[in-house]
């Protein structure tokens, strides 16, 4: 089936949005090379609150933007996937840090 002459074939994370990629890419670039060789005895190492302080700085202002946006994008009739999805995004690092007790 052809997608007509006029129409080009959408890209496979479209819908996604190009804020939210770079969103769990910074996630991921934190959480991957996690070093747990230098704990102190309450097993908590410098590197991990770095983490977790670093996370928080990116991660409020992100919330904040999606979240001003999806209000935006209802009063105004645009698509609230790609601001819902990244609040999505927010509130699954959230309950994933609390429950590998990274917080």
């Amino acid at each position: 089936m052809s997608d007509g002459p006029g129409r080009t074939p959408r890209r496979p994370l479209a819908g996604i949005g190009k804020r939210n990629i770079a969103y769990l890419l910074f996630v991921a670039a934190l959480v991957v090379p996690r070093d747990r060789s230098g704990l102190d005895p309450a097993g908590r190492g410098m590197a991990e609150g770095f983490m977790v302080i670093l996370w928080g700085l990116v991660t409020l202002p992100f919330g904040l933007w999606n979240l001003w946006d999806l209000f935006g994008a209802g009063g105004e009739d645009r698509s609230m996937r790609k601001p819902g999805v990244a609040l999505l995004l927010v509130l699954a690092c959230v309950l994933a840090g609390v429950a590998l007790d990274i917080f």
